[in-house]
C-alpha cells in the first residue's frame, strides 16, 4: 500500500491502470496483491497513482535474469521471423 501524502496525484482504477499498461484489470490486481504495484485501498477497490505507472516503478518488478530471458526470446523471434515482421509492418 502507498502512503496518502500527496492527494494531488490522479488515482486510477485497476481497469484504467490495466488499459494504460496494456494488461487486464485482473493482472493489475494480481500485481497489487503481490506487492509489485503500489496501491491505495478505498473500500473494496484498489487504486493506483498515475505517477506510479509513469515513474518507472514497474520496471523493478522484473529481475535481471527475466529481462535477459525476454531479450533472448525477442532476438530469436526477430532472427527467425524478421522478414515476415517487416512485411507485416508494411501492410
Amino acid at each position: 500500500m502507498i502512503n496518502i501524502k500527496n492527494m494531488e496525484d490522479k488515482l486510477l482504477s485497476t481497469q484504467q491502470a490495466g488499459d494504460i499498461m496494456g494488461i487486464s484489470r485482473i493482472a493489475v490486481y494480481n500485481q497489487v496483491k503481490k506487492g509489485q504495484l503500489p496501491s491505495i485501498r478505498l473500500g473494496k477497490n484498489y487504486y493506483i497513482r498515475e505517477n506510479d505507472l509513469t515513474s518507472g516503478c514497474l520496471t523493478s518488478s522484473i529481475s535481471k535474469k527475466e529481462e535477459q530471458k525476454i531479450d533472448k526470446a525477442v532476438s530469436k523471434v526477430v532472427k527467425d521471423y524478421g522478414e515476415t515482421l517487416r512485411l507485416l509492418g508494411n501492410v
